[in-house]
């Protein structure tokens, strides 16, 4: 059981590297002249979450929603235990772009959106 902890815990961590990695690099193109997007990172859950949101360390319990102004958004979030569901949308323009959920114990999901 320990291994099925460690090897989740290291998905999850690339999981938020390169998500961290792609926040950044968009975040660049805005300070080059890019122009940014309102992005709305909507979080859906009975239970304990954590990771990256916008490139940004995030957790909680339950549902919240984020906005973040950039080119492009990020989010990686793992389930903190066996029970209940977790559920993130990404609207632009109030529009779902991408949407992923899970029930598995303890999973990483990831979306993105441009």
């Amino acid at each position: 059981m320990r291994t099925i902890y460690i090897a989740l815990t290291i998905v999850f961590l690339s999981a938020a590297v390169l998500g961290s990695a792609i926040y950044w690099g968009k975040s660049f193109a805005v300070f080059s002249g890019s122009s940014a997007t309102t992005f709305t990172v909507s979080v859906d859950s009975n239970t304990q979450w954590s990771g990256t949101i916008g490139g940004l360390p995030r957790s909680g319990t339950g549902s919240a929603n984020f906005t973040i102004h950039t080119t492009s958004a990020s989010a990686c979030l793992q389930k903190l235990n066996d029970t209940g569901y977790l559920t993130i949308t990404i609207f632009k323009n109030g529009e779902v772009v991408d949407s992923q959920t899970t029930n598995d114990d303890y999973a990483p999901i990831t979306v993105s959106a441009s």
